[in-house]
């Protein structure tokens, strides 16, 4: 009798998934006026993700499918930076998605450059392309700068002041 080898999905894809649900918890919670406009808008594009992850997995091409999820990863640290600052997400679950993003962000880079490895493909991502260092705000007490360089001057409740 032959044995039926099952294979584990990989850990960023179950990663992702919960990442997805954690989110879509916290769109539902959003007012009405927004939940339709921008909820719908980052639910849309973390199931992308999802997506294009489940694609990957089974897919022996993978590296376009990975660089697409990779991409759908950056718009969504923007757009969850975005709901931040319009005080949709409370500074905790900021920090929670911002660690998320990063680590599966992570996760998707080191895959696509496995698969390009592996595929012997030049499109291996570049190193370090993205510091989430500006979307914390603030670290060790010193401020940091935001994404156009410019000073980040919210406290560490998200309050705006001076430098």
């Amino acid at each position: 009798m032959r044995e039926h080898r099952t294979t584990q999905p990989p850990v960023v894809l179950v990663k992702w998934y919960d990442f997805v649900k954690w989110l879509l918890e916290r769109v539902d919670s959003f007012p009405k006026n927004q939940r339709f406009i921008f909820g719908q808008r980052l639910a849309d594009n973390a199931i992308r993700v999802l997506e294009l992850l489940v694609e990957a997995a089974y897919s022996r091409s993978k590296i376009e499918l990975l660089k697409r999820a990779n991409r759908q990863i950056e718009m969504l640290r923007w757009l969850v930076r975005l709901a931040k600052d319009r005080k949709l997400f409370t500074v905790r679950q900021y920090g929670f998605a911002c660690k998320a993003l990063t680590e599966c962000g992570r996760m998707v880079g080191g895959w696509l450059k496995q698969a390009a490895e592996k595929e012997g493909s030049t499109d291996a991502p570049p190193q370090a392309a993205f510091s989430t260092d500006h979307l914390l705000g603030e670290r060790d007490g010193r401020r940091l700068r935001g994404p156009a360089g410019e000073a980040d001057t919210t406290d560490r409740r998200g309050v705006p002041g001076e430098l």
